[in-house]
């Protein structure tokens, strides 16, 4: 791709929230691609990771405002220097909550690309995109649980219509998977290019068809589309799959709907214990005692049916997730929801994550830093996957076969 396709060029990608910025690097990872990912890019410079095959950086942006969150996107950038070059992804939700359009086209302005391709299908997720709007499991968008997201709903439109009114002057398109992008080659302004793609092969075809243009543009999508650039690359040495004989953590802070329905599949299975925290505090530490296989720490409102903010519920749940760590043989932990993620990584003083590749599409992981050992990571996304998706991970973990998970 780009100007030498046999060569790997250095991907950039910023994303607007933790588990986005692990998940769209992991397919990279996956094939032998050094990855490293930045918990928070507010922590300081990250000069030190220039040299990365693969960087992925956590702007932690998805619920500020459109002005604050592409200042945040044009900071970043400018603090890359030569990374600028190569490929750039502005990874986005694949059900386009957070500020979209401001952060793409801020993204692109940094990144001197006059070119946009808007390309958040993930196939393997469901997430299609037919006549320019985001369709899940076959649903529009805009009739899903996803659209009555309190904090970062996603807009109801079509995609043209988002970007077109965030970027009046720019040319903003619907096309199909294999272009016309030879388009971008023209020097007159700004295109972007909204691309209907349903399947693997199509964000394949988009990425092909992008051939030596790739490097000129910005690639504006989820780990479907990163997924498609990952295939194309040559391909390194597979990494070591995780497994884990001990106990397994698994953190909820999530307030998906989708979230309660995977922890109550999960919390079905033998040899799990779910333990509610109300706002993400435990009363006592009775939980730090307890030995079962797999155990699972849900954030829950009060007794009251109260909830707090997002951010201290996270830190409160990190907090007693962090403490479980130092006290039990931990093996591997789970951590669902991004804000949930990076409070437990902030907690350990976790700044730099090598992301070391993906447990299933969109399940990425890596190894933290806990005392003298390792423990073995794995992200997901709060409203990612299917109801029986953290007992597909658990299974992973273990190295079982589906349908079981050992008691």
């Amino acid at each position: 791709m780009c100007d030498r396709p046999d060569v790997t060029q250095k991907i950039t990608i910023i994303a607007d929230d933790l588990t986005g910025a692990l998940d769209v690097a992991g397919p990279f990872a996956s094939r032998g691609h050094p990855t490293f990912a930045v918990v928070n890019a507010g922590d300081g410079p990250f000069g030190g990771l220039s040299a990365a095959a693969v960087l992925s950086i956590n702007s932690a942006s998805r619920h500020l405002r459109a002005v604050d969150a592409a200042r945040r996107v044009r900071d970043i950038v400018g603090h890359l220097g030569a990374r600028r070059g190569g490929i750039c992804i502005k990874k986005i939700d694949s059900t386009l909550r957070g500020n979209v359009a401001a952060e793409s086209l801020a993204a692109a302005q940094a990144f001197g690309r006059a070119n946009l391709v808007v390309a958040p299908a993930f196939p393997a997720q469901g997430r299609a995109v037919r006549r320019g709007m985001v369709h899940v499991n076959g649903v529009p968008l805009s009739e899903t649980g996803f659209a009555r997201d309190a904090l970062s709903p996603p807009p109801c439109e079509p995609l043209d219509r988002v970007f077109a009114a965030a970027a009046p002057d720019a040319r903003v398109m619907i096309v199909p998977p294999a272009g016309p992008f030879h388009l971008a080659r023209a020097v007159d302004g700004t295109r972007i290019f909204v691309v209907n793609n349903e399947t693997d092969m199509d964000l394949t075809m988009t990425v092909r068809m992008l051939a030596t243009q790739l490097c000129d543009c910005l690639l504006v999508g989820s780990a479907g589309v990163s997924s498609a650039v990952a295939r194309e690359l040559p391909e390194g040495r597979a990494p070591d799959r995780p497994r884990a004989t001990g106990q397994i953590i698994v953190a909820v802070g999530s307030r998906a709907e989708l979230a309660d329905r995977q922890v109550a599949a999960l919390d079905a299975q033998q040899g799990v214990v779910t333990v509610a925290a109300p706002n993400g505090e435990w009363p006592d530490a009775s939980f730090l005692q307890l030995s079962a296989g797999t155990v699972v720490l849900r954030a829950t409102a009060d007794l009251g049916g109260r909830v707090r903010d997002a951010g201290e519920v996270a830190a409160a749940l990190a907090r007693g997730v962090a403490r479980m760590l130092t006290a039990r043989p931990v093996e591997a932990l789970v951590a669902t929801g991004g804000d949930t993620a990076m409070a437990i990584l902030d907690q350990l003083g976790q700044r730099v994550l090598q992301v070391m590749g993906e447990l299933m599409p969109g399940i990425p992981f890596g190894k933290l830093d806990v005392g003298d050992r390792t423990v073995w990571l794995v992200t997901k996304a709060g409203g990612f996957g299917t109801p029986t998706t953290l007992g597909d991970i658990i299974r992973g973990l273990r190295g079982e076969p589906a349908g079981r998970i050992r008691t």
